[in-house]
């Protein structure tokens, strides 16, 4: 499995998978010509992260985050920074596996976020 370091709010998390999705944020209109077009404000981004196997310090690390209102700094694999935030898709959790002392129980996780202007 590949792992990706990511940061967040300075904080660096080891990432299984980074899905991103790019939107066009814009006016659609119709000239007088009749030509369809777009009024282009800007692109953004929506970053999907996953992290499997993680302990339960870490989710928590992560759930407190969907508690902030304000903009979060994102550091992706590439060394590229985006201000995002977590809108309406919150972080997602589940018990996994056990660990190794089989004491330990390991989460996977899945949080959503999305680059603001």
């Amino acid at each position: 499995m590949t792992v990706q370091r990511i940061t967040i709010q300075g904080i660096p998390y080891d990432v299984s998978s980074i899905r991103r999705s790019d939107a066009r944020i814009g006016t659609r209109f119709q000239a007088r010509n009749g030509a369809s077009r777009l009024a282009l404000r800007a692109v953004i981004t929506t970053y999907t992260l996953a992290l499997h196997g993680i302990p339960w310090s870490m989710v928590s690390n992560l759930r407190a985050l969907t508690t902030s209102t304000s903009p979060l700094t994102l550091i992706d694999e590439h060394g590229g920074t985006a201000t995002v935030q977590l809108l309406d898709d919150l972080c997602e959790s589940e018990s996994t596996v056990l660990s190794a002392d089989n004491q330990t129980i390991l989460y996977d996780v899945t949080l959503t976020l999305t680059e603001v202007l």
